[in-house]
């Protein structure tokens, strides 16, 4: 690929002097009519030598033949890749020492202290949500578990007033099956009763004779 002035990024800079250039470019296909990436690689002459792998360069053509390969000149570093630096990483790691907790129970308490932080942050977000969504109302499902002051509780807190509403649950579901059985046991009486009264009129409606006892004639499909 020919041209004067092209930006690239350094691939190797193994060679004396001279650094190799990556430039990608897209061309045109017209028998699939789509464009294609390809990527050309060029010489450049790095007379100071700053150019690491990494380094994205603006070269320019040199006018002539450099050497036989070699046709463009290192006009300019655009963004210089951060290189290691033997000072700056010794005060990183007595920085990280320096920060680091002295026994695992220590580092372990302050991960412990950072998610509770984190939990509370985010139940101060659900809460000010909540706020928020006055439109649709508060029902009491929302508000069951918080304080008179609309504090949300803390996790021991949250599992005593649940181990309170599972006991007032279970003593109403007592109360509520006695009242069942109490129920059943009345509506047993009653039609005990019932059925009493139903045989005492179906044998005072019968004909009885003079004596209280049935008669041959009062009998149907008998003779008289």
């Amino acid at each position: 690929m020919g041209g004067g002035v092209f930006v690239g990024r350094v691939v190797s800079n193994r060679m004396q002097k001279t650094v190799v250039v990556a430039v990608n470019y897209v061309v045109w296909v017209p028998k699939y009519g789509v464009y294609e990436k390809r990527v050309s690689r060029h010489m450049a002459h790095d007379d100071e030598q700053k150019c690491v792998v990494g380094d994205v360069v603006k070269i320019t053509s040199a006018g002539r033949k450099l050497s036989k390969h070699k046709s463009y000149n290192v006009a300019q570093v655009l963004l210089a890749t951060p290189s290691y630096n033997p000072e700056q990483a010794a005060k990183d790691v007595q920085e990280r020492l320096a920060n680091r907790p002295t026994s695992m129970v220590a580092a372990a308490r302050a991960r412990l202290e950072a998610s509770q932080a984190r939990l509370q942050a985010l139940r101060g977000m659900y809460a000010k949500e909540l706020g928020k969504m006055s439109g649709f109302g508060r029902n009491s499902n929302n508000d069951e578990g918080r304080g008179e002051d609309g504090s949300v509780p803390t996790p021991a807190e949250d599992s005593a007033q649940g181990a309170s509403r599972s006991g007032s649950s279970s003593a109403d579901q007592g109360s509520r099956r006695g009242d069942i059985e109490s129920s059943s046991q009345s509506s047993s009486s009653s039609s005990s009763s019932n059925n009493s009264s139903t045989q005492e009129a179906s044998t005072s409606s019968m004909p009885r004779g003079s004596s209280g006892s049935f008669s041959e004639s009062t009998v149907p499909g008998t003779a008289p």
